[in-house]
């Protein structure tokens, strides 16, 4: 296994006696979700994609103003999309 020098997301889950040291964030507009607590629970398989992961790093809370949200994408080879943005 080749090293990346990019921080990426530890997959699967920590143990249930892993302690938590790590807190989100939540303001009015958004929220942020720690590196330390990042992990497949905050992935999302996102349409007409394949071979891809995508976890939230940061996102606006709904009913906000929703003008952006941040990913960390795990595009695997051969994977991606033909159609990323339906539009």
């Amino acid at each position: 296994m080749t090293t990346s020098p990019y921080a990426t997301p530890i997959a699967g889950l920590p143990a249930q006696t892993a302690l938590h040291t790590g807190r989100a964030v939540f303001t009015e507009a958004y929220a942020v979700i720690p590196h330390g607590v990042m992990r497949d629970i905050v992935t999302s398989y996102l349409p007409h994609w394949t071979a891809t992961q995508a976890r939230v790093i940061a996102r606006p809370l709904s009913g906000f103003s929703e003008t952006f949200s941040q990913y960390i994408m795990e595009v695997l080879p051969g994977g991606g999309s033909e159609n990323p943005s339906p539009m």
